[in-house]
């Protein structure tokens, strides 16, 4: 017998040993982040369950953008003497079912086109070329909210984050520097995030910026060059989403 459905609280732990066991995670290490993580809900997470057994998991994301609610589809994932059935496919099927409109990163897009997914952005990855003088000019939290929110407001296809989100944002202890009226989020060598101010941008060539290609066009990132690292992918709408890769799903 196959179901497709919500886990339930019982069922977390074997949910969280199946996704380690796909992904190659350490399962003791893996378990307190799981439950303490910001978006964790239970209903989000789907498990295909062949005789009783969970063989099959996947995790949505809300996600709201200023045309209306999508979802994102993360750690889609089949225990390794399952796969090939074509179970993953029913579990996505199950988890869309209410046609709400989502997106997914993908490193293979063969499983994910037979469901109806569309590539409609490439994720890149690629070393600044500096243009100033890096400074450390931190700013507080609010007053990046404040800068992104007011940036967020300006296209309805900007990913506009809710209080929970804000607060995924924060578990992550990003460290942000401004950037004229902007400022650049920064993670060791990597830049995700950065709302472009007035002025030279303040990167070195040792930081990466690692995000949508259409996102670096639109924000003209000086890059010495990049490459693709994976897929954006989308179900049930065209729009593609300005987004930065510190809301990866």
């Amino acid at each position: 017998m196959i179901e497709a459905r919500p886990i339930l609280l019982e069922e977390a732990d074997e949910f969280l040993q199946v996704l380690c066991e796909v992904f190659e995670l350490d399962f003791a290490r893996a378990r307190p982040v799981f439950f303490s993580e910001p978006f964790y809900d239970l209903k989000r997470k789907w498990a295909l369950f062949r005789s009783g057994k969970i063989v099959s998991v996947l995790t949505t994301v809300p996600l709201r953008f200023g045309w209306g609610m999508a979802s994102g589809i993360a750690g889609v994932g089949t225990l390794l003497q399952d796969r090939g059935q074509g179970l993953g496919k029913q579990l996505i099927n199950a988890a869309l079912d209410d046609g709400t409109p989502a997106f997914l990163f993908a490193k293979r897009t063969d499983v994910y086109e037979e469901v109806g997914f569309k590539v409609i952005d490439s994720v890149i990855r690629g070393p600044f070329r500096p243009e100033s003088e890096v400074l450390d000019q931190p700013l507080d939290f609010e007053e990046v909210q404040t800068i992104y929110s007011a940036w967020s407001e300006l296209g309805d296809n900007r990913l506009r984050r809710d209080l929970q989100r804000w607060s995924y944002w924060k578990w992550h202890l990003r460290l942000c520097d401004r950037f004229g009226s902007g400022y650049i989020c920064r993670e060791p060598g990597m830049i995700r995030e950065v709302i472009p101010g007035e002025g030279n941008w303040p990167v070195s060539s040792s930081e990466e910026f690692f995000g949508l290609k259409s996102m670096a066009e639109s924000l003209g990132l000086p890059l010495q060059s990049h490459e693709h690292d994976m897929h954006l992918m989308a179900l049930g709408t065209d729009r593609v989403p300005e987004m930065f890769l510190t809301d990866q799903f």
